[in-house]
């Protein structure tokens, strides 16, 4: 049986954290009607199934980068993947104004789609 040298794994460790640590960047900007800054992604990254996890959405103003309160009462989100939409209830984070979370789990491998859609201070969002 051949034993696994100290170096050898320790190289392994480095290159495992590494790519970890690359993908929980996965978050995507967008400008809406020039006025606000939202951010998106998954909660949790790397993303595994059948683990809860979610949308990741912050939202700012675009000038002055003030967070956005209160869109939990105006915007609804849904997760889709194989053409299938599901509703996610969006909810406000504690303690983190302009930063809400719309969790649920993934059931299956593969890529996974949000949609936002409602207001914002009276202005259309989709």
């Amino acid at each position: 049986m051949r034993k696994i040298s100290i170096p050898f794994l320790l190289a392994l460790l480095a290159t495992l954290s590494t790519t970890m640590a690359i993908s929980a960047h996965a978050h995507e900007y967008r400008e809406i009607a020039e006025k606000y800054a939202p951010t998106v992604g998954v909660a949790i990254e790397p993303a595994f199934v059948n683990e809860v996890n979610g949308l990741d959405l912050r939202i700012a103003e675009h000038q002055s980068g003030k967070p956005v309160a209160d869109l939990e009462k105006t915007l609804k989100t849904e997760v889709s993947y194989g053409g299938r939409a599901m509703p996610v209830e969006l909810r406000a984070k504690f303690g983190i104004l302009g930063s809400y979370v719309a969790q649920f789990i993934r059931t299956k491998v593969g890529g996974y789609t949000f949609r936002v859609l409602g207001t914002i201070e009276g202005g259309q969002v989709d």
